[in-house]
């Protein structure tokens, strides 16, 4: 065997061993990925698929009228996640309107609850809690059930209503996002939105 022979057995070997080492690398990958796969599965609850559920898309500007509508209709229970309100306390803007109707629908005997982020918009600044606050002292004042979040940076916009109609997705309830905006949500109507009054509910609320 001449020197050419053996330097070209070498680097086969070392191709050898080399795509042993990358096979046994993508192996490892895909176990831990796999096992990743698993364990994100185990936080995500199915989807409904039920014929008796209903999915609307909500544009915009939109929003406000269908979900007012809405809580006017309101017979037992209103259940919201809401991250900021802002503008509430100026009666022509739409927050405010929106925070009328549910102390219109909590004097109507409906069970309005309230959860809300202390610290709103992400700017952690004294003018972001205060929107909050001024919301927060007006359903409170009205008999409205109404708390904080006990973990920063609860981020969900989602009302419940009757556990048969519910609201998920981008809209704040700021004039910005109900008047302004370029926004999109999703109205539910069916079983599912149970599962949805029941997520607000397991959202940690300060002590």
């Amino acid at each position: 065997m001449n020197r050419f022979q053996k330097k070209t057995q070498v680097m086969l070997i070392i191709d050898l061993i080399l795509i042993i080492i990358l096979l046994a690398f993508y192996r490892a990958c895909f176990i831990d990925f796999h096992r990743e796969k698993v364990s994100l599965s185990k936080n995500v609850s199915p989807i409904a698929s039920d014929s008796a559920t209903k999915y609307q898309t909500v544009f915009d500007q939109n929003y406000f009228y269908s979900l007012s509508k809405d809580i006017d209709n309101a017979q037992n229970r209103i259940d919201i996640a809401m991250y900021v309100l802002d503008s509430v306390d100026r009666r022509e803007s739409k927050p405010g309107t929106l925070i009328s109707k549910l102390l219109s629908a909590s004097n109507r005997g409906v069970s309005v609850y309230v959860i809300m982020d202390k610290k709103s918009a992400g700017l952690e600044s004294e003018a972001s809690i205060k929107y909050n606050q001024i919301a927060y002292d007006m359903l409170t004042a009205g008999g409205c059930r109404v708390e904080w979040s006990a973990i920063p940076g609860m981020h969900a916009k989602v009302v419940s209503i009757d556990d048969n109609i519910a609201y998920i997705g981008a809209h704040n309830w700021t004039q910005a996002a109900l008047e302004h905006n370029q926004e999109l949500s999703i109205r539910i109507e069916g079983e599912l939105v149970r599962k949805v009054r029941e997520w607000i509910e397991k959202i940690q609320v300060e002590s």
